[in-house]
């Protein structure tokens, strides 16, 4: 059992055996109550049987960070689906976007854990939304993987809303039924907290997990909601939820938006989706505002943030040049307004912005979402208008790589004219080079290793001997000048360097040291483009 919420089944198998299905169904017994799990169906077979496709399903999409008295869960599994479903495969997990298979998995971050068996545990207090991936690697290399959102919270989520419209809080379950049949047993107590003060609310809502408030001004503005759940003598409280109210919607405004990179089209690219975008890329971000309400929209502005990695070349209006202000939010975040002035009744205009990526120097997403506001015609009220998240997907372009230290094994004061090898943490599984490939364009490419100078010792001392590449097809070749250790074909991604004690650089002793020390060398490791 590795926890009271959840436990364990192991079993060896036989390939010689001649049952090569099996199936097991957990029973757990509730208050008195049966409850049965899916039916899980193990197929034994003696030869590995790639899948072509991975699907993960969380059985549980929302986990709580707090102390429910037991009544919603803090943990869930993710269960993995390889397709056909008599595919091999181990399962790993990591928490988060997939980095690679030579990328340490993630297992722990401020939102949750993870074990080797797809069990999510949330944090205490934990709050936010939380990407679980899963992936398979195989012999040959390949890798399949999916991934599975799931919410953490304490019950319930913030809400945003507009004026003289209502506002709906939920409770949340996890997407399952709470205790099903014994829902009748739960009482709960809605509260609101404005202006500091704490009153129940009246619900005449039918489900009692859901609150839904009276149509809403400009002072409910910021008011918290909470939840009080009582089963029995067990009693918690969800934590405080915000509202958030904007002014009213009508006028209707419609702001569309999409992106086109004008440098490189990548097979993933959609409307509101940009992947691989590089330093040096143009970037073409188009909006269209129209006013689809009865009332002319005045003194209206165009917002949206940009993140240190995009720069504004030009902005136009309707076809023509138009001025804009940036003001510095952040260190890495400034906000661009560009003046729309009116928008008449049934009009539309059209903003194209010209990006710049430039500065790049890592993978990560970002994404702008415009606002578009102003006032009606009447110059009393404001409105307010979100548009549609578009997401630009960073690469640095790069071969990033870092070199392990290579330590071998020591010498005896007789030896001479014999092989040493490496010690066991520049060995398989440990990577002697571990490499991520974040390049756009697949070029072949060769890694280089060259000795720099003789092993030395601190007092300048030369040992002899010198290193050599040893590989199973060719014979050993001294690294005193630049030797080739990998070459990669085009469309192929460059992998991190594991070397058998056999494999790789190892030292030729020619004669033992005068003197015991340490010596050391310095490799010089390069990456070259080859045709």
């Amino acid at each position: 059992m590795s926890n009271k919420n959840s436990a364990d089944l192991s079993f060896e198998t036989d390939k010689n055996d001649r049952t090569h299905d099996f199936y097991y169904q957990a029973v757990v017994n509730y208050r008195k109550v049966n409850y049965y799990s899916k039916i899980a169906h193990v197929h034994i077979t003696d030869k590995e049987k790639p899948a072509s496709s991975l699907h993960l399903t969380a059985d549980i999409d929302y986990l709580y960070s707090i102390d429910t008295k037991g009544l919603f869960d803090n943990l869930a599994y993710v269960d993995a689906n390889l397709d056909p479903v008599d595919s091999t495969g181990d399962i790993q997990w990591t928490l988060g976007e997939f980095k690679g298979a030579d990328v340490e998995p993630v297992r722990e971050n401020e939102l949750a854990t993870i074990n080797s068996e797809g069990l999510v545990t949330a944090k205490e207090n934990a709050e936010g939304e939380l990407l679980v991936t899963g992936y398979v690697v195989y012999n040959d290399g390949s890798v399949i993987y999916d991934q599975e959102n799931i919410s953490i919270g304490g019950g319930l989520k913030d809400v945003v809303s507009h004026v003289n419209q209502n506002a709906t809080f939920n409770i949340q379950t996890g997407n399952i039924k709470t205790r099903g049949d014994q829902l009748d047993d739960v009482k709960i107590q809605w509260h609101q907290i404005k202006h500091g003060k704490d009153t129940l609310v009246n619900n005449n809502n039918s489900d009692p997990l859901s609150l839904t408030t009276h149509k809403l001004d400009e002072t409910d503005n910021e008011n918290q909601y909470y939840a009080v759940i009582t089963l029995d003598r067990l009693s918690f409280s969800t934590k405080k939820a915000k509202l958030t109210v904007k002014p009213q919607l009508e006028p209707t405004v419609h702001v569309d938006s999409w992106l086109k990179n004008n440098d490189y089209i990548d097979a993933l690219d959609s409307d509101l989706n940009l992947h691989n975008v590089a330093s040096n890329d143009s970037i073409k971000y188009t909006l269209t505002m129209k006013n689809g309400g009865l009332k002319d929209l005045v003194k209206s502005s165009l917002n949206f943030n940009l993140n240190q990695y995009l720069q504004i070349d030009t902005i136009t209006l309707d076809n023509s040049a138009v001025s804009y202000t940036s003001k510095n939010l952040t260190g890495t975040l400034q906000e661009i307004s560009i003046p729309i002035t009116t928008l008449s009744h049934d009009a539309e205009h059209v903003v194209e912005v010209t990006l710049k990526a430039a500065g790049i120097n890592k993978n990560n997403s970002y994404s702008i979402q415009p606002v578009l506001s102003g006032y009606y015609d009447d110059m009393k009220q404001e409105y307010e208008s979100d548009g549609q998240v578009a997401t630009l997907n960073f690469t640095d372009n790069s071969i990033k790589a870092k070199f392990r230290a290579i330590n071998f094994e020591p010498i005896m004061a007789y030896e001479k004219n014999i092989i040493k090898y490496r010690t066991d943490e520049s060995t398989t599984p440990n990577p002697i080079v571990n490499i991520n490939d974040h390049r756009r364009e697949k070029n072949p490419v060769k890694l280089f290793v060259k000795q720099c100078h003789p092993f030395v010792n601190d007092q300048g001392e030369t040992l002899d001997a010198g290193l050599e590449f040893f590989d199973q097809e060719s014979t050993p070749i001294a690294v005193g000048q630049s030797v080739p250790i990998a070459q990669i074909e085009k469309n192929q991604t460059v992998k991190s360097i594991y070397w058998d004690k056999h494999q790789g650089l190892l030292l030729r002793l020619n004669a033992a040291p005068l003197k015991a020390a340490e010596y050391n060398t310095t490799l010089q490791w390069s990456f070259q483009n080859s045709i």
